[in-house]
């Protein structure tokens, strides 16, 4: 998707869409997941917010998720809004 602005990339790849899946990627594809998952959290996204955490790659993320409710900084129903499949099965499940 070609565009003047990153933000209007990112608006445009989540238009019409019921689900938003981050594979294992760099800063990137943080930077997307971050922002759907602000944008579910407002609201302003009503499709599911995936992280395909092959291998663990995200359990970082994850832990940092619950960093952030146990110190009262996002809500518990918020994190909620991230799903964590390990494995295509658990991912097709989703679907």
């Amino acid at each position: 998707i070609w565009t003047d602005r990153m933000s209007e990339r990112k608006d445009a790849m989540r238009e019409g869409t019921c689900m938003a899946v981050a594979l294992p990627g760099g800063i990137g594809t943080m930077d997307e997941l971050i922002e759907t998952l602000v944008l579910a959290k407002l609201k302003r996204y009503s499709g599911k917010v995936v992280v395909l955490n092959v291998d663990g790659f995200y359990e970082p993320f994850r832990a940092l998720l619950d960093h952030y409710v146990e110190t009262r900084m996002l809500e518990p129903e918020d994190a909620a809004l991230v799903l964590f499949p390990s494995t295509l099965e658990e991912f097709i499940s989703l679907l």
